[in-house]
């Protein structure tokens, strides 16, 4: 999580290029790849579980849970919406929104005013 403005603009970019890349892997690529071996509701549901594995980092069995419900969700819309474009863009916007969250809630529980420390080498 962005502690400083610097690391909240740097956040900003990482925010849009995880929602392109993310979605291109994963509701792009993977699921064209799998599709003529699995179909597509079986290609769907591995790149959906793939998705899900890739975010375990994330507090484990409970991070691959919810990371794969969401990757549901985003494997929803780009199938109602016959694009990946939507899922882009909705995923950036969730990562740009805890991004901000983030940065107003660690700066305020810290207690100190971030934005002044220079940056580390």
């Amino acid at each position: 999580m962005p502690r400083s403005r610097r690391e909240l603009r740097w956040f900003f970019g990482v925010s849009i290029t995880a929602g392109v890349c993310e979605e291109v892997l994963y509701r792009g690529f993977l699921v064209a790849a799998l599709t003529p071996a699995l179909g597509l509701p079986g290609a769907a549901v591995a790149s959906t579980a793939a998705f899900g594995y890739a975010h375990i980092y994330q507090d484990g069995a409970v991070g691959f849970v919810r990371t794969g419900l969401v990757g549901a969700g985003l494997m929803g819309l780009t199938l109602m919406a016959g694009s990946i474009w939507p899922a882009v863009l909705l995923y950036a916007v969730v990562d740009i929104a805890g991004g901000y969250a983030g940065y107003y809630s660690l700066r305020s529980q810290d207690g100190l005013n971030l934005d002044s420390t220079p940056a580390a080498a």
